[in-house]
């Protein structure tokens, strides 16, 4: 996967005068750093779902959170954001491309499937109701 298919080349641009004097800033947004995933979606617990897949992004380096377990075949409860770790990079950038980019991490609940757990979600966002 390339930088330009997560980033914009107006990002990209943004990036590079940003961090111009701190280049090893950039090693964040390498393409080796971002993991594209598609998930077709089973269940959505909050809000609706008005598609069967997605496609999501996670860093793959210790320091970003990125989340590793994602396996070809198996089921998986994904909490999902619209904004990155990385929100502090483009913090004072006006990207609305960036509002529609899903993202989940290690510090999130994303899990392997459990029963268990997927019955506790439903019960706390019920209770929330």
């Amino acid at each position: 996967m390339s930088k330009k298919e997560i980033f914009t080349i107006e990002e990209l641009q943004y990036l590079a005068k940003k961090f111009e004097s701190e280049p090893k800033m950039l090693n964040v947004f390498e393409p080796k750093s971002v993991t594209k995933v598609e998930i077709e979606i089973v269940d959505s617990y909050k809000g609706n779902m008005d598609r069967t897949s997605l496609t999501i992004y996670t860093y793959m380096h210790g320091p970003s959170c990125g989340y590793f377990g994602f396996e070809v075949g198996k089921e998986f409860i994904v909490f999902l954001h619209p904004e990155r770790l990385s929100k502090k990079f483009f913090g004072d950038y006006d990207n609305r491309v960036n509002q529609n980019r899903l993202w989940t991490n290690r510090c999130t609940r994303t899990m392997l499937f459990d029963t268990t757990k997927a019955v506790e979600i439903r019960e706390v966002l019920k209770s929330l109701k």
